[in-house]
């Protein structure tokens, strides 16, 4: 927050963890970068593309390889100029510069701050940091970094274009061996790191988020290896559980246009929408699947107390769910946009 506080008047900004710096066809979430955007690299809706000009990692127990060394060598391959790596443990903050393309260790100056050479006017107060006192403050406070020399005129700037999240269809490319996942890819389906639990399920950027987690592990390890995560028992109850699905798939659809019917003449009646469509699995010839449930999607422009919404269709239905989509208003991703003009069934 600190450095979130500071970092315009140095002429650049400042991101925290979840948000990726593209270095090549890799995508690295770091804890906190700095980046200037003036030439060095160009800033995306969801991406930073290319070396930032301050990478900070917390070095965390049992991740200490990662850091140290994965993380290190790419960073200094893609010409990262400043990396940082702040311990807890010890209360010991590793400052690496590059020089001539490799990194050297540096120290603070004698007055006890340290000076990016990547980042003129800042200086970072390293003892501060560590300081239990700091722990009870607000963490604007910028006694943890100093602007030495301030830039003036400087705005944030503001990214756009580039692949995001639903830019691309859920399309992985599955094979006995792993397969290698595109830059584009990653961006499109990864999920925030986001862990929750409902309905006794863990999830990962919700539901559609653990879907797309689990199809990018798959094209990582290869089917090969993932079918040695459960015994031989496990995936033969699964596939005949899936074929016994697959036999009562015309049912389960009649039934579920029923519940999709009575969800339309419910928002109608309760919430005064008028124009409803189905798209998703259920328009779709594919049988319905694990990850299933009813979309509907809506054209009216103004739907108020969106949650009263989600709490009727709640208590309507539970197994399978219903979503509803706002057509004008809601991020749609890729196979949403192009099911609303391939398969939508209004209702």
């Amino acid at each position: 927050m600190a450095l979130f506080q500071v970092a315009g008047q140095v002429g650049g900004q400042s991101l925290g963890r979840d948000f990726v710096m593209r270095l090549g066809e890799n995508g690295f979430t770091p804890d906190l970068l700095f980046f200037k955007g003036q030439g060095h690299n160009r800033l995306f809706s969801y991406y930073l593309d290319g070396a930032a000009e301050l990478v900070i990692e917390i070095v965390r127990p049992g991740h200490e390889y990662c850091d140290r060394i994965l993380k290190r060598n790419f960073y200094e391959a893609a010409g990262v100029p400043e990396y940082w790596m702040l311990n807890s443990r010890n209360q010991q903050t590793e400052f690496l510069r590059l020089v001539e393309g490799r990194y050297q260790p540096q120290v603070p100056d004698s007055d006890g701050r340290y000076r990016p050479a990547s980042v003129p006017g800042l200086a970072f107060a390293t003892d501060t940091i560590w300081n239990e006192e700091n722990l009870y403050q607000n963490w604007f406070d910028r006694s943890i970094f100093i602007v030495e020399a301030p830039i003036s005129g400087h705005q944030r700037v503001r990214g756009g274009g580039g692949h995001e999240w639903g830019s691309l269809p859920f399309k992985p490319r599955l094979d006995l061996a792993p397969v290698p996942i595109r830059f584009e890819e990653y961006i499109s389906w990864c999920p925030e790191a986001k862990f929750e639990f409902f309905e006794g399920k863990p999830q990962i950027g919700y539901k559609i988020g653990s879907q797309h987690l689990i199809g990018l592990l798959l094209m990582t390890f290869g089917l090969a290896s993932a079918v040695q995560v459960l015994p031989l028992k496990a995936w033969i109850a699964a596939l005949r559980h899936r074929l016994d699905l697959e036999q009562q798939d015309t049912q389960r659809k009649a039934d579920w246009w029923k519940i999709a019917r009575q969800a339309a003449e419910l928002l109608r009646e309760q919430f005064g929408l008028t124009r409803i469509g189905v798209i998703g699995d259920l328009v779709r010839p594919q049988p319905l699947n694990y990850w299933s449930e009813i979309t509907l999607v809506s054209w009216d422009q103004d739907i108020s107390e969106h949650w009263k919404i989600y709490e009727a269709l709640l208590r309507l239905s539970r197994d399978p769910e219903i979503n509803l989509l706002r057509a004008e208003k809601d991020y749609l991703r890729a196979e949403e946009k192009a099911d609303m003009t391939q398969n939508l069934v209004e209702i």
